[in-house]
């Protein structure tokens, strides 16, 4: 289900007039074309070295990607991190980061537990499976071109979560 009011709404504020503009699971209810219209009118809107934060289920994690993120109605296909991180990057942002959610198991910190603790947990298919972060952000900066002082932000120096070709 697409949300034309949404995108008006945005559309309407003027130029270089937000620091922050965020879209918390959003893009997965929008055709890809309005997400990509989302991120232009973002840009317009965006003052110098202001950010974009879209957050969404991630498909890396199996789990989610196989059952649970067709649970809910009315969503389009899952967005592929790399492409949600590309369209702001073809849009003319400065830069941009996948950050994937925190929140669940590390296998290596499970391995290093039966190590240290000499737990005898067994490292079932589902902890890999369900492992990888279920949810991910990317965060766009706009050009901090003209600012006295271009703003440092430490999520870009960073890398966070799990993925599947990735080791934690």
């Amino acid at each position: 289900a697409s949300d034309p009011a949404l995108l008006a709404n945005l559309a309407a504020l003027p130029e270089q007039s937000q620091t922050i503009v965020s879209a918390f699971r959003l893009v997965e209810h929008l055709p890809f074309e309005q997400v990509r219209e989302l991120v232009q009118t973002c840009l317009r809107i965006l003052k110098p070295g202001g950010l974009l934060i879209l957050e969404a289920p991630n498909p890396e994690n199996l789990v989610l990607g196989a059952a649970g993120y067709y649970a809910i109605p009315n969503r389009q296909p899952p967005v592929a991190p790399e492409l949600l991180a590309f369209v702001p990057e073809y849009y003319g942002y400065a830069r941009t980061k996948i950050v994937r959610r925190l929140d669940q198991l590390k296998l290596d910190d499970l391995k290093l537990d039966q190590q240290r603790f000499g737990d005898e947990q067994t490292l079932r298919l589902l902890d890999v499976l369900n492992g990888v972060s279920p949810a991910y952000a990317v965060i766009a900066q706009k050009s901090s071109e003209g600012m006295a002082q271009p703003p440092v932000i430490q999520a870009f120096a960073h890398d966070y979560g799990l993925q599947l070709d990735r080791k934690s």
